[in-house]
């Protein structure tokens, strides 16, 4: 794998693209490539200031210094179905990671034939993933699309969402973990809210990529199809609507696709986009370091490989687009213990790229 990043590429300073209202040429921040060469990483876990655990597509988990961006394997991962958007997904660590090694691994599994999310717990010792144990697994089919792959701790729980597969009436089954999001103790059991699937806690999704916390509250954003992309605050229990009630359109076509954009009985989205973003990775920034950001969403924007950030109002969300097609596919977005942003960007020649702080608050 090729690392140049032991010299530190400065980007350029992009200008904020064009909002819904307005534009602006705030800086928010430079981005600063750490390590580049990466194989379609898809997600950043902290261990601290100084050290980060990057999933790649592939099937690998790579240990980056993030002082001089070297990149190590971890050893001894799950076996992994690389196969359109599957492979390796998110990772997550326990709250006393530091002392038990404990971390969460979301990935595709199976074979080519038939394969579906699974989840897996063990311990990092070193540079090997140790004590591997399987947690869930979705019903394999086939079909490579619509896998989710996000976690999210909090509370004492660990959230794990999951895509519809491609079927969409999967989503309004119950009884099925596909187009949801799971909720388990952080030993693995099962701990849902809805009859039926005992780790169901919400449901009704299509392909959730972004999770994140906004104070107490969990936040999701997922995919839609030919638009209806959204966010959407997360509470057990709730029914989301897809297919049933849907912003987006059948492909190409641009024929409806569910009954209505909102029904009784379904909760509708906090916000959504037509045309698609195709949202993946997100944040919420609460850094004096960062003032453009603060209180603000961060979301990752493949199809205009933009940062889009989403600020509260009198008036709702408040739309904003940085850095667009200047870094690439943004795949993730994460905050190291210190407040620092981070992206992924997803690509062959994937990167690690630092959000380096301006305007910083005075001591």
């Amino acid at each position: 794998m090729l690392k140049r990043s032991l010299n530190f590429l400065l980007l350029s300073v992009a200008s904020a693209a064009a909002t819904a209202a307005a534009d602006t040429a705030e800086t928010a921040a430079v981005p600063q490539i750490v390590a580049d060469g990466l194989d379609h990483p898809w997600s950043i876990a902290f261990e601290s200031d100084r050290s980060a655990l990057v999933t790649e597509r592939n099937g690998q988990v790579l240990r980056i210094d993030l002082n001089t961006g070297t990149a190590v394997p971890i050893t001894g991962t799950p076996a992994q179905v690389e196969r359109g958007q599957g492979g390796y997904f998110d990772i997550a660590l326990a709250p006393d990671y530091a002392d038990s090694g404990v971390a969460y691994l979301a990935l595709n599994g199976g074979s080519q034939l038939g394969m579906g999310l699974e989840l897996w717990r063990g311990v990092i010792s070193d540079h090997q993933w140790t004590q591997s144990t399987q947690l869930y697994a979705m019903a394999k089919s086939f079909g490579g699309r619509h896998f989710g792959g996000r976690l999210q701790i909090h509370a004492g729980y660990l959230y794990l969402s999951t895509g519809d597969r491609g079927d969409r009436p999967r989503a309004q089954d119950p009884n099925d973990s596909a187009g949801s999001i799971l909720r388990f103790d952080l030993n693995g059991a099962p701990a849902g809210v809805i009859p039926g699937h005992p780790a169901l806690y919400s449901m009704g999704h299509r392909n959730v990529q972004g999770l994140t916390l906004m104070g107490d509250e969990l936040w999701a954003h997922e995919h839609g199809p030919q638009g209806g992309d959204e966010l959407n605050r997360i509470a057990g229990g709730q029914n989301h609507g897809w297919p049933r009630v849907t912003f987006g359109k059948n492909y190409g076509i641009g024929t409806d696709i569910g009954e209505a954009t909102e029904l009784p009985g379904f909760v509708s989205p906090n916000y959504q986009w037509t045309p698609s973003i195709a949202p993946s990775g997100m944040a919420y920034s609460d850094n004096d370091a960062y003032p453009a950001w603060r209180g603000s969403l961060l979301i990752g924007s493949l199809k205009f490989q933009s940062l889009v950030q989403l600020a509260p109002s009198p008036e709702g969300w408040r739309e904003t687009r940085w850095y667009a097609g200047e870094l690439g596919r943004i795949r993730d977005v994460k905050a190291s213990p210190d407040g620092t942003l981070w992206l992924l960007t997803d690509s062959q020649d994937g990167a690690l790229i630092r959000l380096n702080k301006v305007n910083p608050p005075p001591n």
